[in-house]
């Protein structure tokens, strides 16, 4: 058990302008845990604008980035010419984000470990950080 209030949360996402989400999810065998179309209307009456279709471990307590990383690459290691390959159909493209929100200023190590740029890399996944500082040591 972590002693820490930081949370993290990892997602992979594949956006684009208009794809069939079913597809993704079959030719994966993985159900998302969030997808948006591009003609869903937000709680602003606006138009979302794009697709979605991805998978995000939730938050959890950690201080460490590639604790949250591992849970997503093991799901999808193996699948790394699946994924190209779906980002070339679809076109559209992967994102890696990281939220991170740091509490009482326990901020996590954030080392992007070769196998997560080596994965990334295959997959034309870029790589992004939400930081959030919500309270700080006093």
């Amino acid at each position: 058990m972590v002693n820490t209030e930081t949370e993290i949360s990892v997602n992979i996402t594949l956006s684009g302008d208009c794809f069939d989400l079913e597809y993704v999810t079959n030719t994966l065998g993985i159900n998302p845990t969030y997808k948006r179309n591009n003609t869903e209307i937000l709680g602003n009456g606006k138009v979302f604008g794009y697709t979605e279709w991805g998978i995000g471990t939730g938050y959890e307590k950690s201080l460490d980035i590639e604790d949250q990383f591992l849970k997503i690459y093991s799901l999808l290691k193996y699948k790394e010419i699946v994924l190209a390959n779906l980002a070339i159909d679809c076109n559209a493209e992967w994102h890696i984000v990281f939220v991170i929100k740091i509490e009482n200023g326990d901020v996590p190590a954030m080392v992007i470990p070769k196998e997560m740029i080596e994965f990334c890399y295959k997959i034309g996944a870029e790589i992004g950080f939400d930081t959030y500082v919500l309270s700080a040591r006093e």
